[in-house]
């Protein structure tokens, strides 16, 4: 909400100015950067399973786990993709 505040601002001006558009700059670096750790998180959680002898028998804390994860996947891509908008 506020890199949309700042971007809605610096458009509205004619005469852009340059410390806004740092601000802008650093707002988006660390989005970018936020947005690569959750990234990294979701990959690690996804190594860190067991891995998947039988799927019949993979117990309810792994399904739940893997449940959790494709949540929070697609969570993240939903909220990315409201980003990018």
């Amino acid at each position: 909400e506020e890199v949309e505040s700042r971007q809605a601002t610096i458009l509205s001006f004619s005469n852009q100015d340059k410390g806004n558009k740092n601000e802008l700059e650093l707002l988006n670096n660390e989005t970018r950067k936020t947005a690569n750790l959750v990234r990294a998180k979701l990959k690690s959680m996804r190594e860190n399973w067991p891995p998947d002898e039988n799927s019949a028998n993979a117990s309810v804390i792994h399904r739940i786990q893997r449940n959790q994860h494709s949540h929070l996947t697609r969570w993240f891509a939903e909220v990315m993709r409201g980003h990018h908008e």
